[in-house]
């Protein structure tokens, strides 16, 4: 904690700035529709992603932050999507850098958003503000630039400042290298990053991310005909693509359990990891369960909580995303089909190498085939996952304090299912530099569904924790 700052006081500051600065700025931000390069093919025509920078490159602009430098680069020529690179002077001189990490680029909006709500705008109701982007991850440069703008105000010295907002986080942080190298003379080498993508089970605390899983998907298409034929003639005779895949399925999953069989999949998880989450069940129990949507009815896969949160974040699982060439059923006629595609995703440990992933599924699926019949695995996409260890005891105090003072609870380390590949980005590129993983995004935020939502009073909390870790930066780097 900064021993010259006044929580109370800094807590006033930043109610004040939320409600002058960042609400305004925010709203117009959450208001464009642009939509991450993955999902919008056309975005560097529509410009749609250079508008929703141009916002928040305002906002930065516009604080008037002595020594702060913003870098608006559009990209277009080497087909790359924009990026806010920001740098501000450090008023201490001791050559210390931290690195700040958000982005803007936003999940499809889909629709069936409540009543009232949508994806584009902006609606404050009770504690939340409800928006697209919102939670995932709009927050992040308000968070990063307040914080600064808070040490300034309160006389608070603080290292050199980089500040990288991204617009390709939803599809895989493919620009990510490409800015790191382009800026990396000015960039250096950080000796702490602070990426602000990750969630929290609960508001009663700060949270660190320890893990992130990693991914693979690929399409999986099994043919049997060269062309369709009446059921009538045909089945029973001819093998049919839908049970091939089924039978192809079960050779890496048990489909009575969920759980994957392929044995060169999994990893020994560290005791460090179970002791933490172990500890993290122990404080909010299974409120995390509580959000996924289950039918009335409806089990778990796993009774035991701490296999499932195993299960859920650190353990390989599969799941069928999506299928080609099956009729909808108005159209179902009796028709033997040639040929099924399945689109499988398969989430792997924290700590496996995503690139041997390929050859071993191509190895077990297409061996033997059922019937001499045609398997074909294409279009694979894989990232990895990341186990963050580098923190030291005296961040981990230090963040035990910043937690305990606005938050009245120690922090809790949280491990993640989903994947984030620019984390182990940064890991492989920066690996001297401590790396804290964490964010606003809580268990009910509903990040890429309906109705994404960020919790207001904590949003405020996190950043008066964030100025306080900046701020007191020289006793852990």
């Amino acid at each position: 904690m900064i021993k010259d700052l006044d929580p109370t006081a800094l807590e006033q500051f930043i109610i004040d700035e939320y409600d002058k600065n960042i609400l305004p700025s925010f709203k117009k931000f959450l208001s464009v529709p642009n939509v991450s390069p993955a999902y919008d093919k056309n975005w560097n025509k529509n410009g749609l992603l250079k508008e929703a920078a141009k916002v928040l490159n305002e906002y930065a602009v516009n604080l008037g932050i002595p020594g702060l430098n913003v870098t608006f680069y559009g990209g277009e020529e080497e087909n790359v999507t924009p990026l806010l690179y920001i740098d501000i002077d450090g008023t201490s001189k001791d050559g210390k850098r931290v690195l700040l990490y958000g982005h803007y680029d936003k999940q499809p909006p889909l629709t069936g958003w409540d009543e009232g709500k949508g994806p584009y705008t902006p609606v404050v109701e009770d504690d939340y503000l409800y928006a697209r982007g919102a939670a995932d991850d709009g927050f992040a440069i308000y968070a990063a630039l307040t914080s600064i703008k808070a040490l300034r105000k309160f006389k608070i010295p603080h290292p050199k400042i980089i500040i990288l907002i991204e617009g390709c986080e939803e599809s895989g942080s493919l620009d990510l290298p490409f800015y790191i190298e382009k800026y990396k003379s000015f960039i250096g080498s950080p000796d702490l990053i602070l990426a602000m993508d990750s969630g929290c089970l609960d508001y009663n605390r700060l949270w660190l991310c320890n893990s992130l899983r990693g991914t693979i998907s690929f399409n999986l298409s099994v043919t049997t005909l060269t062309k369709g034929i009446h059921s009538g003639k045909a089945s029973g005779v001819a093998p049919e693509t839908l049970m091939i895949l089924r039978s192809l399925i079960s050779r890496i999953e048990d489909y009575k359990t969920g759980n994957v069989t392929m044995k060169e999949f999994e990893v020994e998880i560290p005791e460090e990891v179970k002791n933490s989450a172990k500890k993290t069940l122990d404080a909010v129990g299974d409120v995390w369960l509580k959000n996924i949507p289950f039918l009335p009815g409806v089990k778990s896969i796993c009774d035991d909580l701490l296999t499932t949160y195993l299960n859920s974040t650190w353990n390989p699982s599969l799941a069928i995303l999506g299928v080609k060439g099956l009729p909808d059923l108005n159209n179902a006629g009796n028709v033997l089909r040639p040929t099924t595609t399945f689109r499988v995703g398969i989430r792997l440990p924290p700590t496996f190498d995503s690139s041997k992933a390929k050859a071993l599924l191509e190895s077990i699926l297409t061996k033997d085939p059922p019937f001499d019949c045609e398997i074909k695995l294409s279009d694979f996409i894989y990232d990895d996952g990341a186990y963050v260890t580098n923190i030291s005891e005296n961040l981990k105090s230090e963040l035990s304090k910043i937690s305990q003072t606005y938050f009245k609870n120690d922090y809790l380390e949280v491990s993640i299912g989903v994947s984030i590949p620019f984390v182990k980005i940064f890991m492989n590129m920066f690996p001297s530099a401590q790396i804290i993983v964490t964010g606003c995004a809580g268990n009910d935020s509903r990040c890429h569904s309906q109705n994404e939502r960020l919790n207001i009073p904590y949003f405020k909390k996190f950043m008066c924790a964030l100025t306080n870790l900046i701020g007191d930066y020289n006793k852990f780097i």
